[in-house]
């Protein structure tokens, strides 16, 4: 039978995991050691990640969708190619000549890197990595600035005082615009159409009408200006003064400048995340970045990197940015909000995550097993990331965990004990552990309009039902053979539970406490996670190695996302854009976003396990088992 030859997850870490993770835990730490020591751990758990490239790396360039970067090395004649999921260098390119700055056409998947002492501009095919194609531009290009919309790129010609052109479909050089004395640095609004080139010896930006070609502005900005780029959204324009120490920014409307903001020494480069409407600046002269508010036009806060900070590119799927550090051989990644991601030292082996920021707390269930440390529950606040406290709650660990904002009250089911321990979030004290019998709970989840708890009881193919209020079970309802997980619905009161071994996921009305649906999905369905705004239902699907995406209006199986080995968790962001899964023998949790189910990201670590959503702030909080900490990421 198909039941008897698939493996639960329980199974999957007291049989297999168990019979190694005691000499895992050693090699796991020498690991770390040996991976910290040659600089590919992926850690981004500090403000500022730096990753190892060529001589000099002056420019850089990222591409959300294929999740690779290119730095281009202006001390040798090469570009290094980074994974930007790993943080590692994959491969390195030949080129002709020195490179400057770089710039990509996400669109197209091509990279363009100028080429100073060629007057040449150099193609690089993002697919094979080769270079495609080298051509001339005008005397020393220096910056690169691509037209997504209208497939152009423009080069700022230092030594010929223009503007070069290119037609990105045949990659040819189709006009040249005259910029002012010195044009050093370009940036181009995709959603106008308008190009910006800085002045460098004339302290102006010169405005250009990418179709027309024609001047229509010259605008006075702050001595030496450099770097430059555009908020599409905003319609605004960031401009890099070196000897000012300060940005200009444009009105993209009036070409006014609007605000003169103070940054670190001798800013270079400058980057705009359209999408948060924050703009960061490189300081060479202070190896820093700074983050400035788009919407306040204020300095949010200041990243330290390494030396002599040049070129500055966003992941904007992701919110990660990427520095060239000029002095160091580096690139440096840091979150977008310019500060570090939160980590929490919730102790060995954490497997289930709660974090709710309306309680301003993380609930990490610890998995235990006989001559391991005891299984425990550690409560950490958000606020300080001090354990504030740690309770013992059975032999093996918490399976589920779930809170309840409206009672302040956290719910954790202990599958080999067949208890589920209720706990005070305010005094963070034990209330009872409701005895369930031979119950074998798993997933569980709560709702808050109603006050009802529901958990999957394995024995016996139920769905148990708590009252909030007694913490008293008030019902038991057959929803197949193996349920595993329990997500709720509350806007339609509504259950969702996966049966593993049915290959189905159950659909449970709570106000008439009867089963209303099945839904099929994939092989072994372990964890469901539903948005109902975007009227959509997903599982990760152990066996199958997939993720099932179902529209919830017709119950029909809408896609099968391959994912990897064992797949354990998925969650979905608040605004139901991306889905996180858990591949636990592939060693990451996966990120895809749900329009074409693209991956977008990944987040790498030892045996990924369930993957824990703020509701209230969209954080995003992995555990890893062969990890002693929980870091949150940006949602």
């Amino acid at each position: 039978m198909a039941g008897d030859r698939r493996r639960t997850y329980a199974l999957t870490l007291s049989l297999r995991q168990a019979l190694v993770v005691r000499e895992a835990r050693a090699v796991a730490a020498l690991l770390a050691v040996t991976i910290l020591l040659l600089g590919l751990w992926p850690t981004v758990a500090n403000a500022a990640v730096s990753i190892p490239v060529g001589v000099a790396p002056e420019g850089v360039a990222a591409n959300p969708n294929t999740r690779y970067a290119l730095a281009a090395n202006s001390g040798e004649t090469s570009a290094s190619v980074i994974d930007i999921q790993t943080h590692t260098v994959v491969a390195t390119i030949a080129l002709p000549a020195a490179p400057a700055s770089v710039a990509v056409n996400t669109v197209t998947n091509k990279y363009y890197i100028a080429l100073r002492s060629m007057d040449s501009l150099a193609v690089v095919d993002g697919d094979t990595w080769t270079v495609s194609k080298t051509f001339e531009v005008g005397k020393q290009p220096w910056g690169v600035a691509v037209d997504e919309s209208r497939n152009k790129i423009y080069t700022a010609n230092f030594q010929s005082d223009n503007v070069g052109v290119i037609d990105g479909a045949t990659d040819t050089l189709i006009a040249s615009i005259t910029a002012g004395r010195r044009p050093r640095g370009i940036g181009v609004n995709s959603a106008t159409g308008r190009v910006y080139a800085s002045s460098h010896q004339q302290n102006q930006v010169t405005v250009i009408d990418g179709d027309t070609y024609a001047t229509l502005a010259t605008v006075v900005v702050g001595s030496n200006p450099r770097g430059v780029a555009a908020d599409m959204v905003a319609n605004r324009i960031y401009v890099a003064n070196v000897a000012s120490n300060t940005v200009s920014v444009i009105d993209g409307v009036t070409n006014a400048v609007v605000a003169t903001i103070p940054v670190g020494t001798s800013p270079a480069g400058v980057a705009v995340n359209s999408l948060t409407g924050y703009a960061y600046v490189t300081n060479s002269g202070s190896n820093n970045v700074t983050v400035i508010d788009g919407a306040t036009l204020t300095v949010s806060s200041t990243v330290a990197v390494e030396n002599s900070p040049w070129g500055v590119s966003i992941d904007t799927l992701l919110n990660r940015v990427y520095v060239a550090n000029t002095g160091s051989n580096t690139v440096s990644t840091l979150d977008g909000s310019g500060a570090a991601n939160p980590t929490y030292s919730v102790g060995e082996f954490p497997i289930a995550v709660n974090v709710n920021n309306a309680l301003g707390k993380m609930y990490v269930g610890r998995w235990g097993f006989p001559g391991l440390p005891t299984p425990t529950l550690p409560i950490v606040s958000l606020s300080t990331g001090v354990k504030v406290a740690d309770h013992a709650v059975g032999k093996t660990f918490p399976w589920g965990i779930a809170s309840n904002e409206t009672t302040g009250r956290v719910y954790a089911s202990q599958f080999e004990e067949s208890k589920i321990s209720v706990i005070d979030a305010a005094s963070n004290a034990m209330i009872t552990q409701i005895d369930l019998g031979f119950a074998l709970p798993r997933g569980l989840d709560v709702n808050r309009n109603t006050n009802r708890v529901y958990f999957a009881k394995t024995f016996g193919g139920s769905l148990g039902v708590i009252d909030g209020v007694t913490n008293a079970v008030i019902g038991e309802y057959p929803v197949g053979w193996a349920p595993a997980d329990v997500t709720v619905d509350e806007a339609n009161n509504l259950v969702y539970i996966t049966d593993e071994n049915q290959d189905q996921v159950v659909v449970f009305d709570g106000a008439t406490n009867s089963v209303v649906n099945t839904i099929s999905v994939g092989q072994s369905p372990l964890e469901v996670a539903v948005h109902p705004g975007t009227g959509r239902l997903y599982t990760s699907n152990l066996e199958s190695g997939d993720l099932s995406v179902v529209d919830l209006a017709t119950s029909s199986l809408i896609a099968s996302v391959p994912i990897g080995r064992e797949v354990v968790s998925v969650k979905v962001s608040n605004d139901g854009s991306k889905i996180y899964v858990s591949s636990h023998q592939d060693g990451a949790v996966f990120v895809y976003e749900t329009t074409g189910f693209t991956q977008v990201g990944s987040i790498a670590g030892l045996l990924p396990v369930e993957v824990g959503v703020n509701r209230a702030s969209g954080m995003v909080y992995p555990a890893f088992l062969l990890d002693t900490a929980v870091t949150g990421y940006p949602g």
